[in-house]
C-alpha cells in the first residue's frame, strides 16, 4: 500500500532538488582538470566547462553517473559527502557542487517516492 499511491505514481526524477537515481547525465564527459587518481575538490569541480547535473541529498547510495550509453558507474558509497567526492574524482564535472544542508521534509518525501517509483518500474 505504501507504494500504491498517487505520490509514488506521479514522482519525478530529477526533481527541483536534482537526481535521486540514474542514469545521471554527465555534461562534461572527458573533462579531466587534474591528473587521474587525484581528488577533484569542489573548487576545481566548479571550473567544469558545462554546469553539472544536480544530485539530491536523497539518493540510492549507488553512483548512477551515466558513463556510456546508459551504463552507470555502479560504485556503492555510504554517505552523501563520500558520493559527491567519488563523483567529482571519478567523473569530473558530472555533478554540480551541492549544499551541505540536510534535506527538507519535502525533499525527503519526494526522494522516497521517486525511489519507490524506480523500484516499481524495475529499476
Amino acid at each position: 500500500a505504501d507504494f500504491d499511491c498517487p505520490a509514488v505514481a506521479n514522482a519525478v526524477n530529477p526533481s527541483q532538488w536534482g537526481y535521486y537515481q540514474g542514469p545521471i547525465p554527465n555534461p562534461n564527459i572527458g573533462w579531466q582538470p587534474i591528473a587521474p587518481g587525484r581528488t577533484v575538490t569542489a573548487v576545481i569541480n566548479a571550473t567544469a566547462p558545462n554546469p553539472g547535473s544536480d544530485l539530491s541529498t536523497v539518493y540510492d547510495k549507488v553512483c548512477d553517473v551515466d558513463i556510456v550509453g546508459g551504463e552507470m558507474c555502479g560504485k556503492f558509497v555510504d554517505t552523501v559527502g563520500a558520493m559527491r567526492q567519488h563523483m567529482r574524482s571519478a567523473h569530473p564535472g558530472s555533478i554540480a557542487n551541492g549544499t551541505r544542508s540536510n534535506p527538507s521534509v519535502a525533499e525527503q518525501a519526494a526522494g522516497r517516492n521517486a525511489l519507490k517509483a524506480w523500484v516499481l518500474s524495475g529499476g
